[in-house]
């Protein structure tokens, strides 16, 4: 009996033995807790702010006649594209035709014109005019002699006459023809001076105003030729981009509005997108900088604008406007699709970046934990540019070292903890 005792009794305490080590290995594991930790990188941290807005063609071309009447064929259609200098639609043109052909006539009957009053200028002092002077001046030449020889014998027979050798009648007769050699002559010296000196400079003047008027005449009808035949090719519309058409107001054979756009043609290529910011972030902006842009219509990702235009002034809203532009060679950025704009306030590259919630703040204290040998240890750190979803860390940590990231928030330094993921790479 004694024997079975000793064996019960060594069995019995082999069993508690074995108890007591259980629950020391299940102490061990309550003391020791879960934590998931990062390993600590550098990386970019940006303070963002962010602006919605909504796209919009680069350029936009309403297309419209300058030729009143009815539309003749229509060549393009919604959603067609089309190069810059393609013709829309084609206007009747025969109205603009019979009008191009009468000037032309004209033109003919014009330069005929033209070319008689040249061939009146070349003539004007010919050989008739020529004629006319050497008449005038002969006879002048006469009249001049008679006129000496008159004067002569009357200042003779005057002498006579007053010694009296002739009588009063002879007297008479030298008198009259003395007064008649004078008018012949004056009359002679005024027909030489008309004819020799006035006739050619006025005949000249005539003739050259006669050719200027054909001449003006020839540029009157030129310049409405030059008119008709632009109206003629301004009948054929067409697209002044290149782009797509996003309208279309004209069927053939209906009279086309003048006031309204018969087409409208959109440059797509490139698109823009106009926000409105605070007077917090105009200043960080300039024309040439590169932001980020998603369109959620398209896709969560985001893609690079770059930013033309920043206003200088603010609006009545107190907002400066700031143009993106993107680049859109697919044409899958459609107008009228919201954008949102992403704009850097401050940015800090190759510095330590972690997640928000891994840094605590009490008693005017800021730290993290990290596991180090299977123990969580405080850190005081030191912050910089926060997100709200990442922080900059200035002072404190280095890459490499294993940020406890979950289950931070009981610890304390010291305390045991236990990796439940495998970031760390065990």
């Amino acid at each position: 009996m004694k024997k079975k005792y000793a064996i019960l009794f060594v069995t019995l305490c082999s069993l508690l033995s074995g108890c007591g080590a259980k629950e020391a290995e299940q102490q061990e594991e309550v003391t020791a807790r879960a934590v998931e930790v990062l390993t600590i990188e550098k990386g970019k941290i940006s303070n963002t702010y962010v602006y919605a807005g909504k796209v919009k063609a680069l350029e936009e071309a309403q297309v419209f006649t300058t030729v009143p009447g009815k539309a003749d064929k229509v060549y393009c259609d919604v959603g067609d594209t089309v190069e810059k200098g393609q013709v829309l639609f084609d206007m009747d043109k025969t109205d603009l035709i019979n009008n191009l052909n009468v000037l032309k006539a004209s033109l003919a009957t014009s330069e005929a014109n033209v070319k008689s009053a040249k061939t009146a200028l070349d003539t004007v002092n010919g050989a008739a005019m020529q004629s006319q002077i050497e008449a005038a001046k002969a006879g002048f030449k006469n009249a001049e002699v008679a006129y000496q020889n008159a004067k002569q014998n009357y200042e003779n027979n005057k002498e006579l006459y007053a010694a009296g050798i002739i009588s009063k009648s002879q007297m008479d007769q030298f008198q009259m023809a003395y007064d008649t050699a004078t008018v012949t002559y004056e009359q002679a010296k005024k027909n030489y001076d008309i004819t020799v000196n006035k006739m050619p400079q006025e005949n000249l003047r005539k003739a050259q105003d006669g050719y200027d008027i054909a001449l003006a005449s020839k540029a009157s009808v030129e310049a409405q030729i030059a008119s008709a035949e632009k109206n003629l090719q301004d009948a054929s519309v067409k697209s002044p981009i290149s782009g797509v058409v996003t309208s279309k107001n004209v069927v053939p054979g209906t009279v086309v509005s003048q006031a309204a756009p018969a087409f409208t043609v959109m440059d797509t290529s490139k698109v823009e997108i106009t926000v409105e910011v605070s007077e917090q972030v105009i200043n960080t902006l300039k024309s040439g900088q590169s932001v980020d842009v998603k369109l959620t219509a398209l896709s969560e990702a985001k893609q690079k604008g770059t930013i033309t235009t920043v206003s200088p002034a603010a609006s009545t809203a107190g907002t400066y406007e700031v143009k993106v532009q993107l680049e859109n060679p697919k044409g899958i950025i459609k107008v009228g699709m919201l954008g949102e704009v992403y704009f850097e306030k401050e940015t800090s590259e190759n510095t330590i970046v972690v997640p928000r919630d891994c840094v605590i703040t009490k008693n005017k204290e800021t730290y993290v934990y990290i596991e180090q040998d299977g123990v969580a240890k405080k850190v005081n750190v030191k912050t910089g540019i926060d997100t709200g979803d990442d922080i900059e860390i200035i002072e404190g940590l280095t890459e490499g070292m294993h940020l406890i990231s979950k289950g931070q928030t009981y610890l304390e330094d010291g305390t045991a903890v236990k990796i439940s993921n495998s970031e760390k790479g065990e």
